[in-house]
């Protein structure tokens, strides 16, 4: 005889002795197993050994996790505490035909929720509803009674209630008889109708100070306060779309923060609501991390907090430098001295060629050795064939020149030169003024981070001459931007929709964003253990499947504009040639200079002349 054969005779046997005596139904293991089908794994809490003797027969050779114990005086709810190691969701079975059973419902008032599917055997039906009125049972509770019937028969009842506030929902599911057969009388109502319940929630506005005895129908309207605190806004009106759907009524209260943790261990802004549960729900998305997930419930991603150093791109384009750095500096000096020298050869050739009429002196051979470099020709025809190949091979000299000085402009327009700041450290590295958006989250992460990039940007700041300002509001941070040569530090949900009204298209499309740390998943908050985290988190999925989260996300929080940097005409301005425009005054400056100083000479030679040729008279 194999073991396996073995061990169920001797349970059969010892059931067989347990029959004598009254227990449970005969029912109850074929309700059990029904109930249970779709369940991995449950507990079974009985009074007597029979019954749990009986159960484990009915549940022999069938591979579920079943766990029958007998109901003692210790704390036998340690055994429903869930982990990674069990089933997503733990089936309960509780026998309350002993006092004992009683104190397990008492002891387990917190655990109804989606994490357990509960069953209930009961001869008393208005003592369980007594005793299941101040437990959790909401609108996850799955709990069912197994409640004696006429003759043989029990009845299965579907029981919950939408809100503590309002009475239970008991619906007459299931009629079982002794022989395990059962007839299936209607499925249970849908969970959707709160019936006005109110739910306490926490409105968060970091940025602005509004009176809630006003009505909230403004902060509903983009254009009033355009893109302040449109984070919370957005979560706000989200949590209105789904009070719409379940015929709920919310009171609020206020929250300037998120909430961090304080040295007393407490939490302060909306995280002190959530854990004290003076709030159920936190209508301001918010960050998941490891100090905030044993006070809170995640419901689902409603953004991407990006916050991003946003400032344009230097480029040699459009700056006086534009007409020098197409050539290094090694290259200048090279033609500086060439220029020299060509200068003083013609004027030694002077000595052999004398049919040079422009090259008679050392501002002569000057002028013809710039004019080539100029592409402007060498006005002069000399005779001597020395001469002539010194002219030919110099032009090609300056030809060469020019024509490369102009390829590496006309590259510097067509082709756009990479970003030269890509990351932190070149931003940090660089000499671009930087600031930061003036929002409380901000001056929080500026004061309290200590992370090598915060601590540059501190430094960084500190060693700005002043008056440079640390805060800048939205608009004052956009027009310094325009400027150039200066970052914007800003969450990209509250800075895009006031960039189309200072930025051109053109300035939008070439707007660079640095990360300061990887964009963050922030999402709607509900209080530990929230009643009402499944069925919103449900719709909140179905909201997005439907493009209603993604209209409000684009309604509160605007992305970057589209632009295209051909939309605006390439136009040359002032700054750019401001290096020829230097050039030719420099010139003409220094041509007064001469004609003033050409003019004081000629007027003494003059006076000295008449003083020369003036008569004199001979006195005898």
């Amino acid at each position: 005889m194999k073991v396996k054969d073995f061990l169920f005779a001797i349970i059969s046997v010892v059931y067989w002795l347990d029959s004598f005596g009254t227990g449970l139904p005969s029912s109850i293991p074929h309700i059990i197993s029904k109930h249970f089908l779709e369940i991995q794994g449950f507990q079974l809490y009985v009074c007597e050994k029979r019954d749990a003797t009986k159960i484990m027969r009915a549940f022999y050779n069938k591979p579920r996790l079943l766990s029958s114990k007998l109901l003692t005086t210790a704390n036998s709810t340690r055994d429903t505490q869930l982990h990674f190691m069990q089933p997503p969701v733990l089936g309960i079975f509780v026998d309350l035909s002993c006092e004992k059973g009683i104190r397990f419902l008492n002891e387990s008032s917190t655990k109804f929720n989606a994490s357990y599917n509960w069953l209930f055997w009961t001869t008393n039906y208005n003592y369980l509803l007594t005793l299941l009125r101040p437990t959790r049972v909401r609108t996850d509770s799955n709990v069912t009674i197994a409640l004696s019937g006429a003759g043989d028969t029990i009845r299965l009842l579907d029981l919950f209630r939408m809100h503590i506030s309002l009475p239970f929902t008991v619906t007459e599911v299931e009629l079982w008889y002794s022989n395990g057969t059962y007839i299936h009388l209607k499925d249970p109502p849908e969970r959707k109708n709160f019936q006005r319940a109110v739910i306490p929630a926490t409105l968060l506005l970091t940025s602005m100070d509004y009176d809630l005895n006003n009505s909230i129908d403004p902060l509903l309207d983009q254009a009033y306060m355009t893109g302040v605190d449109g984070a919370q806004r957005y979560g706000m009106s989200t949590f209105l779309t789904i009070a719409d759907v379940f015929n709920i009524t919310y009171s609020y209260t206020m929250a300037k923060s998120w909430g961090y943790p304080q040295k007393d261990g407490s939490w302060n802004g909306m995280m002190k609501h959530l854990d004290s549960g003076i709030s159920e729900v936190g209508f301001g998305p918010a960050q998941l991390n490891f100090g905030r997930a044993p006070i809170i419930d995640y419901l689902m991603t409603f953004y991407l907090f990006k916050c991003t150093f946003t400032f344009k791109q230097p480029k040699l384009f459009g700056s006086y430098k534009a007409l020098i750095v197409p050539i290094n500096n090694n290259a200048w000096i090279c033609i500086f001295i060439v220029v020299i020298l060509g200068a003083i050869i013609l004027r030694t050739m002077t000595v052999h060629d004398k049919s040079e009429y422009t090259n008679d002196n050392w501002s002569g051979s000057t002028f013809l050795v710039l004019a080539a470099l100029s592409i402007q020709g060498m006005p002069d025809n000399p005779d001597k064939n020395p001469t002539r190949l010194f002219y030919f091979f110099f032009l090609f000299f300056t030809y060469f020149i020019f024509l490369y000085y102009g390829i590496s402009i006309l590259n510097g327009l067509l082709l756009p030169a990479p970003n030269a700041i890509q990351n932190m450290d070149q931003l940090l590295e660089s000499d671009i003024r930087i600031g930061i958006q003036d929002l409380p989250y901000f001056h929080f992460e500026l004061e309290n981070w200590n992370d090598t990039w915060t601590v540059g940007v501190r430094k960084k700041l500190q060693a700005l001459k002043p008056p440079h300002k640390t805060f800048y509001g939205t608009v004052e941070g956009l027009q310094e931007i325009k400027k150039g040569h200066f970052a914007l530090y800003n969450f990209a949900g509250q800075f895009y929709d006031r960039v189309p009204e200072v930025l051109t298209n053109a300035e939008i499309a070439s707007l660079t964003e640095i990360e300061k740390f990887r964009p963050r998943h922030t999402g709607a908050l509900v209080m530990d253990n929230c009643p009402y985290k499944e069925i919103f988190k449900r719709k909140l999925l179905f909201m997005r499947e439907v493009g209603i989260i993604d209209r409000e996300r684009t309604y509160w929080m605007p992305r970057k504009p589209y632009a295209n940097w051909e939309l605006d005409a390439l136009s040359i301005g002032i700054k750019p040639l401001s290096l020829a425009y230097g050039i030719i005054i420099m010139g003409a400056f220094i041509a007064i200079v001469f004609w003033l100083a050409e003019m004081l000479i000629c007027k003494r030679r003059k006076s000295r002349n008449n003083l020369l040729t003036r008569p004199r008279i001979a006195f005898t």
